[in-house]
């Protein structure tokens, strides 16, 4: 659909405040994050926020959303006919689901102390299950039980989040890229778990 050069410059800004959030949180910590800072970062007043966004909330909401569309772009580049297990291991250990792991790994690192970032993880992982959810039905057709799609997203996310924990506890929270670097491998070896219906001699060795 072709938008007009009015509409197109409006979701620029909404995009750009959207995106602001994330990055005052990444800079700043999530206990900076208000409507003013957010307006600030994206170089618009205080009432443009609102002329967007009833809340900070709703604006942290479509940022997620954003990075949920350019990941579901990204994957429908991939096979059509590739193993799925091997999709949701590209999905959340390899370069697609970078930006999705690294937004997580900042928040674990920063909840225990924060109760606003405990309240974006748990957001972040509502949206992200949800989101997880429609692309398998979307991945695996008409005749998919949606009960079948529903636990296996969660199953996936909650082994995600799993791992993302005790990753965090072993690095004392850091987020430096080195250290989040280390983090894939040891998502694909709790993956390879759930696949294999937790057989431990199907685990790839280190």
């Amino acid at each position: 659909m072709h938008l007009s050069l009015r509409e197109a410059k409006k979701d620029a800004t909404r995009a750009r405040l959207a995106e602001a959030t994330y990055e005052i949180v990444r800079t700043q910590g999530p206990d900076h994050l208000t409507a003013e800072a957010v307006a600030t970062m994206a170089g618009v007043s205080r009432r443009t926020f609102f002329n967007y966004f009833p809340s900070i909330d709703a604006a942290c909401a479509h940022s997620v959303e954003l990075l949920l569309a350019e990941l579901t772009e990204t994957l429908s580049r991939r096979p059509a006919d590739e193993c799925l297990w091997d999709t949701m291991e590209a999905l959340l250990a390899g370069e697609a689901g970078s930006p999705v792991i690294e937004r997580l790994a900042l928040l674990a690192a920063t909840k225990e102390n924060s109760p606003v970032a405990r309240h974006l993880a748990h957001d972040h992982i509502d949206a992200f299950v949800e989101w997880l959810t429609g692309w398998l039905m979307d991945r695996l057709g008409p005749d998919v039980d949606e009960v079948y799609a529903a636990t296996l997203a969660a199953s996936v996310v909650a082994t995600a989040e799993a791992t993302l924990r005790i990753w965090s506890e072993r690095h004392g929270g850091s987020t430096e890229p080195a250290v989040l670097a280390a983090y894939p491998d040891m998502l694909t070896r709790s993956l390879c778990l759930l696949r294999t219906g937790f057989d431990t001699a199907a685990l790839p060795t280190r």
